[in-house]
């Protein structure tokens, strides 16, 4: 279980939290429960089952993963495969060999049945964890227990996006914001008061999505994303269906901006980006996967400026996802990546016009498909350089600079879940969080040198920000299972100052993740 779920996490901001054991199971606490159901038959009839889940919008008696006898008869990798297979489902993903016509009144048709809700992320994908091998269109070899390259990318879409990029190769925003959701219609906000290297505490303000009623609720399915992270803080609301004046909210108590629907559609997916036009520019690319052609929003403060469609887009084979920060003379730019294309694309405003470097993934040290990229400011240039890590043989490969990739020989880490921190105000260090082995360790990524393990006993989610302005990163180790959490201060020196805080009942943090790195 660990291993499947770690798997997951590895590549979206997701994380999965043992909240305890005993019998009975309940959803005390918990979202789902795992349940064993020995050799019994699903419905008196199917006898060969090894597993089943439930989709995310199953009611709380029916949030169970099932597993059965046939799961464990397997081996480990077999094991280790059902499981992830099942987590998959509680992620909301689907059978694969559903997109591939199968017999009809197979078990493989049985299991491909759609109620239409469903949606293609990426390519149809024969190597993914969510297809049955014996089906059509699917391999029948044996494959990894963890996740294919395309069910990877599936979930970075899903859970990685929406992305902002505040702050960068200058170091953690230093406003020491952090505004907390409640899906039940408020929001939080936390400032951090007193000196640099003080103690950290927080003053903490209230407020409503609907000031008229705060019973209302933020709209179903909506994923709230942070446009300004200091001065008034700034939230774009965005998520599947129509868009209407909650769009754009001021945390302030002030503005609700109304914003026309045919700006953006219901699949767009907004990618917030700092001085990507100028010094004193804050926008919005506004991605569309399955489209030739990306939306921009310029200068997006309480009102939008100027929109307009970005038709030269040049990476429309294969679905791409950014890698974003300060890669070129320390301005905004995006890295689009795909899973299935040797070709990565550097976008960046240039000459008063977007500029696009196309770069050869293959002759710049990467062999396999498997990366995740993190962004950083590695080498203390005031410019972010890129390390890819390859889940599979768990190594780091360093692109020191771009637009040429002199890159690094590839290093080992070991399997945890990766971020760009800043421990010394100069230079980013490499963060690797392993929550199987309750420990974090801090790689130096141009020397390759680590330090050594520090123990964090909670599964957790760490959410960096410099909270005391002090210019190095501060780590909030959110644990929703416990009513404090912890947060280590740092000392900029490598080490921690530790203390608690109680976060708000009920809320998760805006801009969680690893691939959030210092926002």
């Amino acid at each position: 279980m660990r291993a499947a779920t770690l798997a997951w996490e590895s590549a979206a901001d997701v994380n999965f939290i043992e909240v305890g054991g005993g019998e009975p199971c309940s959803h005390d606490g918990a979202l789902f429960t795992v349940g064993y159901e020995g050799d019994s038959c699903l419905w008196g009839v199917l006898c060969t089952i090894k597993g089943l889940a439930f989709p995310p919008n199953a009611a709380e008696s029916d949030r169970t993963v099932y597993l059965w006898d046939n799961a464990f008869l397997q081996g480990p990798a077999g094991l280790e495969r059902t499981i992830t297979h099942e987590l998959g489902h509680v992620l909301g993903l689907s059978h694969e060999h559903a997109r591939f016509l199968q017999p009809e009144g197979t078990l493989c048709d049985l299991s491909s049945i759609d109620d239409g809700d469903g949606r293609g992320v990426t390519a149809a994908d024969s190597d993914s964890v969510m297809g049955y091998p014996q089906c059509f269109g699917t391999n029948p070899n044996p494959l990894p227990p963890y996740p294919s390259t395309l069910d990877r990318t599936t979930v970075s879409y899903i859970y990685n996006l929406p992305r902002s990029i505040i702050g960068g190769a200058s170091g953690p925003p230093d406003s020491g914001t952090l505004v907390w959701h409640r899906p039940a219609g408020q929001y939080i906000v936390w400032e951090s008061v007193g000196g640099v290297n003080q103690p950290i505490q927080f003053v903490e303000t209230t407020g409503c999505y609907d000031e008229n009623d705060c019973s209302a609720g933020a709209a179903p399915y909506w994923k709230p994303v942070l446009l300004h992270h200091e001065g008034p803080v700034d939230v774009l609301m965005y998520g599947p269906g129509d868009f209407d004046e909650m769009l754009f909210k001021n945390l302030d108590g002030s503005v609700v901006s109304d914003v026309p629907g045919n700006l953006v559609t219901n699949v767009d997916v907004p990618i917030v980006l700092d001085r990507f036009f100028g010094p004193a520019d804050r926008s919005v690319w506004w991605h569309r996967p399955e489209d030739p052609a990306d939306r921009l929003w310029r200068d997006v403060g309480g009102e939008i400026e100027s929109s307009l469609d970005y038709d030269d887009r040049i990476y429309t084979d294969g679905h791409y996802s950014p890698i974003m920060g300060k890669l070129v003379s320390g301005q905004s730019s995006m890295l689009w990546v795909s899973p299935t294309q040797d070709i990565v694309h550097l976008t960046r405003f240039s000459g008063g016009g977007i500029q696009e470097t196309l770069i050869d993934k293959t002759l710049c040290g990467l062999s396999s498909q498997q990366y995740n990229g993190v962004s950083g400011d590695f080498d203390g240039d005031q410019q972010d350089e890129i390390a890819w890590y390859d889940f599979e043989m768990e190594t780091v490969t360093y692109w020191a600079s771009l637009p040429n990739c002199m890159f690094s020989p590839s290093f080992q880490v070991g399997k945890g879940k990766l971020a760009a921190i800043r421990l010394n105000g100069a230079k980013d260090s490499l963060m690797v969080y392993r929550p199987q082995d309750s420990e974090v360790q801090f790689y130096d990524v141009s020397s390759q040198t680590m330090t050594p393990a520090q123990a964090i006993f909670d599964d957790a989610s760490p959410i960096l920000r410099d909270f005391d302005r002090n210019g190095c990163t501060d780590i909030l180790w959110f644990t929703p299972h416990t009513d404090a959490s912890l947060i280590w201060q740092s000392q900029c020196d490598g080490t921690f100052r530790v203390d608690s805080v109680v976060p708000p009942s009920g809320a998760y943090p805006l801009g969680y993740g690893p691939g959030h790195g210092r926002l």
